[in-house]
């Protein structure tokens, strides 16, 4: 969780930090400054979108224990359904 909320504030301030950009190059006319903060631009996302992956590849690295775990812990729903079959005499 800590993880997200430090994603979402980095993700923030990228976003202000490209408005701050976008709004002084403005006023830059179209010369060298200009390619250099697109260029700039450009390495910002390349960062984000590696970032945001290498969440997705931590979140599917679950192992084979902890999916079986995570399985175990939904017994209630398993246990409801049982009492539901008792109740019908299904069991």
């Amino acid at each position: 969780m800590r993880l997200k909320k430090d994603s979402l504030k980095a993700r923030a301030e990228s976003a202000k930090t490209r408005t701050k950009m976008n709004r002084a190059m403005s006023s830059i006319g179209e010369g060298e400054s200009r390619r250099g903060f697109e260029r700039m631009e450009e390495k910002v996302m390349q960062y984000e979108a590696e970032a945001e992956t290498s969440e997705d590849l931590r979140a599917g690295s679950r192992s084979l224990d902890d999916e079986l775990a995570a399985l175990k812990k939904n017994s209630a729903v398993d246990n409801e359904l049982a009492a539901l079959k008792q109740k019908l005499g299904k069991e």
